[in-house]
This record gives structure tokens, sequence and C-alpha cells, in this order.
């Protein structure tokens, strides 16, 4: 455990009783894997959880998430308590970066299962140490891993998240952070994920195309608006179309980076895909997509945030057109706006000595 030094957390200071938790908290209990603490706190009380399983990696459906709590003010001191959480998955191995905690009148969970994010929803039970879930989803079945929240001044519940990229190392770098998501529950219990309004500030002037129908041939967008940093919002009615969307950094002739919504081999209710990454979103009539297109990386959410997606853009310096489409019957584009991004500006002047 170390404590900051200054006010921007740029010099740390080490406590010195570490280590302040080892494995002789657990008593006789083997947990293996065991990382990556979260603390949150209730009734007053500071609690922790951590992630970790309890069979030596020998199969899958041991992952837990462990629960302790503070002994005393300072933080040095901690009791275990036991898991709160057994994932009887036998594909999840291991569960990373646990992050429990109360939103609204309702309790959430984020695992990082080393395959894409999943979150549970539902109550905690500090009398028997237990968290019980009511609904389950994938927080992001793209490309991120490792979530984090936070909650502001207002607030406001925000999550962050590790974008991976896998970048060429002549690049010189690699990854990114994900837009940062404001968190609530919907009316029927699942996670919602929006970007943070204040994104709107790098918008630059409003371009709009007028409402069409949407049948066998591609709608061309180009003329409105074309790049490769863009948002974009469309809104769509399905007709009797299977399938309905938006294609961006379209090439001269190919289809380019599709965003949209349509039935999957499994699921006949409808997915939301961005590139290859797709979430089951269910039965819709009606389809909003919002786009936060960057170069090599995009992120799109659907129908105010019932489910969004990270994931990287194959596409070549040139390809910069857009495109809405609807495949197996009809639809009709009932709005579509974008805006060119502005770079955003960061000070660093408050780090200077």
């Amino acid at each position: 455990m170390a404590a900051p030094v200054d006010d921007e957390l740029i010099v740390w200071e080490k406590h010195s009783h570490n280590p302040i938790a080892t494995v002789r908290l657990h008593g006789r209990q083997r947990i293996y894997d065991w990382r990556d603490p979260f603390l949150f706190r209730e009734a007053a009380r500071t609690y922790m959880v951590t992630g970790g399983n309890g069979n030596e990696r020998r199969q899958g459906g041991a992952s837990a998430v462990y629960l302790y709590e503070a002994v005393n003010s300072d933080l040095s001191e901690w009791k275990y308590l036991g898991p709160v959480f057994e994932y009887r998955n036998r594909e999840v191995i291991n569960i990373e970066c646990p992050n429990l905690f109360k939103l609204g009148s309702r309790w959430v969970l984020l695992i990082s299962p080393q395959k894409p994010c999943e979150y549970f929803v539902g109550d905690l039970d500090l009398a028997r140490r237990k968290f019980v879930p009511d609904t389950y989803g994938v927080l992001d079945p793209g490309h991120s891993y490792a979530s984090n929240v936070s909650f502001d001044d207002h607030g406001r519940c925000i999550l962050w998240l590790w974008g991976r990229t896998e970048t060429n190392p002549e690049k010189g770098w690699n990854s990114v952070m994900v837009m940062p998501r404001i968190l609530t529950i919907g009316d029927d219990g699942y996670l919602r994920q929006n970007p943070a309004p204040e994104f709107d500030r790098l918008r630059g002037e409003m371009r709009k195309a007028p409402a069409a129908p949407l049948g066998a041939k591609p709608l061309s967008l180009s003329e409105t608006v074309s790049g490769d940093s863009l948002e974009i919002q469309a809104d769509f009615t399905l007709d009797n179309t299977r399938a309905v969307g938006l294609r961006l950094r379209s090439p001269a002739s190919g289809k380019g980076f599709q965003v949209g919504y349509g039935p999957s081999a499994v699921f006949n209710d409808g997915m939301f895909s961005a590139g290859s990454a797709a979430t089951l979103l269910g039965r819709v009539s009606r389809l909003r997509i919002r786009v936060f297109l960057d170069k090599c990386v995009a992120e799109a959410y659907a129908n105010d945030g019932a489910a969004a997606i990270f994931t990287t853009v194959d596409a070549g310096p040139n390809d910069l057109g857009i495109e809405a489409y609807a495949e197996g019957g009809t639809a009709r584009l009932d709005s579509f706006q974008a805006w060119p991004l502005k770079p955003a500006r960061f000070s660093l002047d408050r780090f200077r000595a």
C-alpha cells in the first residue's frame, strides 16, 4: 500500500507495514491468481474485493470474487470474509479486475474473465456475505478489457476500459483508453453505457442528411460527410428488413467497416455489431446508432446505451466513404447527423514546476 505525497498524485510513499495483505489472510483456504483489489464503502465500513480461483487453474468453474473488510480506519489491517461471488462457468478459469459497487438502489459486479468483460446486476447481502445477481450481460464484446469505475462529484458512475489495438510495434505505441462511459441501469434491469456528454465539446460543424427509404441499393452519404475522425448518429425504422446499419471508411468498392443490426446463425432476436464484434440486442423495430470514429479505432453504441462496442478498424488512408444499408427487405433512415471531431486539448500547466 502507498499514499500520495502531493495533490497531483505524482509522488507516493509506501506504507511502513507493507505488505498489508498476504495469502495468510485466508487461513487454510488456498486462493490462486489472487489479484486486482477494488475498494468500496457501505454502511460506514470499507470493503475490498479481489479476483482469483480455487483449484490451481486445473479447470474452469472455480473462479470467484473474494470479499474482505477493513479492520481499522487507515486500511492497514483486513479480515477475510469469504467468496462473495462464485462463477460456476467451466469456460472461466480465473476472474480479473472485479468491480463491485452500488448504482442507484442496485449493486453491479463487473468482471474480466480473460475474455470479453461481463456484468451482473443484483443485490449485495452483507449479512450473508453474498452478491446475488438478477441480470447478466456482456459489458463490451469488442477489444476492451480490465474495467474500473469511479464516481465524480455529480454522482455519475464512470466506466474506464483498456482498449486493446495490437498495433504494429513499428508504430511506437499500442492500445488506448476507451472513451469514459456513464453507467446507469435501465428500467429492464440491464446496464446502460453512454459516452460522457463532455465529448460534445469536440464536435465540429454538424452535417445532416434528409430522411430516405432504404432498399436493395445502399444509400451513399459521402456527399454529406466523409472522413476518418467523426461522430455519427443515425436513426432507423425497420420495416421488413433483416439487417440495417452504416458502412464507414468505405473504399471505392467494398463494404468497409460495418456497424449495424441483424440476425445471427444462433440468435434470431437480433445482434448489434461493429466490425467483427457483436452482442445480443433483442428484437427492435427502431434502431439508433451512435458511432465515434477515430482513425484506426471506433466505438459504437445502440439504442441509448443498451449495447456498446470498442473495436479496431482496418481501412486504408483513402477509405473515407459512408453509406446506409438495408438487407433482405426495406427500412427507413429517419435521421442522419454527423460531426467532424476536433482534437482534444489538454493543459499540463498545473504539472509544471
